[in-house]
């Protein structure tokens, strides 16, 4: 069925999906943040959290750089993984909750954008930056932490899903932004400037694979012989 050249049944998958992400997001903070408190009375504080202040200037000055440091972080890391493990797809794709045969409006684009640019910052550097960093901090060294909390990270992204195989490719760039997040996060003492980096960096993906999925193929041939 159509309305307005657009299929129905794509609008119907598109919400959906934004919708599940988005209850899926509320309920892991709500219930990280909550059930400590609910069953052994530990409250969670908004400084332990990082988020007691105000998004400062500074934090918006520190994206860009920040963004760039992790890029280097992550060809570094990935150069060394070849070497050690040459088995490893670097050319494996991350399996996302949309695809291009989904996003047919504006509308669509606007959702996915939502999801996984706003959205999935926000909630993500609450949990892992935010929660479980600020706990860590509060009795192990900051290199524990780091290293806790971005294997953590990169341990949530690393399955694709029923019948795929494990994202190592995926695995080993999200932990590295983990680190660069977990020390962003330590020197500014909230993670605002987390979630921005972040969302950029997922901003960059979302036009990548949606919008001009053509560039990113031309940047692979071209990185790829390098590694």
């Amino acid at each position: 069925m159509m309305a307005l050249g657009v299929s129905l049944d794509a609008v119907n998958q598109t919400l959906y999906v934004t919708t599940l992400s988005a209850l899926i997001y509320i309920l892991a903070v709500v219930i990280v943040t909550g059930l400590p408190y609910l069953f052994w009375r530990r409250k969670t504080t908004r400084r332990e959290l990082g988020a007691h202040a105000w998004p400062a200037w500074m934090d918006i000055l520190l994206t860009v750089p920040t963004y760039v440091v992790y890029m280097i972080v992550t060809a570094l890391l990935l150069s060394v993984v070849v070497k050690l493990l040459p088995g490893i797809d670097l050319e494996q794709s991350q399996q996302l909750p949309f695809s291009q045969t989904m996003l047919a409006s504006q509308w669509h684009y606007l959702l996915a954008f939502l999801t996984l640019v706003v959205f999935a910052p926000v909630a993500e550097e609450i949990l892992f930056r935010g929660y479980l960093y600020g706990k860590l901090r509060r009795s192990a060294p900051v290199w524990l932490a780091i290293i806790i909390t971005s294997v953590t990270f990169g341990a949530a992204h690393l399955w694709g899903g029923a019948g795929q195989p494990l994202q190592w490719a995926v695995f080993f760039d999200t932990m590295a932004l983990s680190v660069v997040l977990c020390v962003l996060r330590e020197q500014t003492g909230a993670i605002w400037a987390s979630v921005l980096v972040h969302a950029l960096k997922n901003g960059i993906a979302f036009y990548l694979l949606f919008v001009n999925p053509q560039l990113i193929e031309q940047i692979q041939a071209a990185i790829l012989p390098l590694l």
